[in-house]
């Protein structure tokens, strides 16, 4: 059987390697009342991270539910203790994406990467 807490180990090591610092962003729900923006006022849960982009195949790119311009980004799941489902948003330095999908990937209920689809 694999070793898949060493896998996850491994992935780490790579991401932070091969990555940098980035910031996942869940924007709060609270009903207090929206700001000049029109966003929803409240605390937003930030969760700091290494990811490494990436684009996706070219073959998955259909224009719709995969742009062009769209990025894959890999974050190790290491140090994270809240599932990603939920996140609105990663902050790379001065841009900003829209997260689109989150897929985990967890063998044998260990989670070792997170895919997140991400949209400027």
């Amino acid at each position: 059987m694999a070793d898949f807490i060493k896998l996850k180990k491994t992935g780490n090591k790579l991401i932070l390697a091969n990555g940098r610092p980035i910031s996942i962003i869940k924007h709060s729900r609270k009903t207090e009342g929206l700001n000049h923006r029109g966003r929803i006022k409240g605390n937003d849960t930030i969760i700091n991270v290494h990811g490494a982009f990436t684009g996706f195949e070219s073959k998955l790119v259909d224009g719709e539910s995969i742009k062009n311009s769209d990025k894959l980004l890999l974050v190790s799941a290491e140090g994270i203790s809240t599932a990603l489902d939920d996140f609105d948003a990663v902050k790379d330095g001065s841009k900003t994406w829209k997260i689109i999908n989150v897929e985990t990937i967890s063998p044998a209920d260990v989670i070792v990467l997170y895919k997140i689809h991400v949209r400027r």
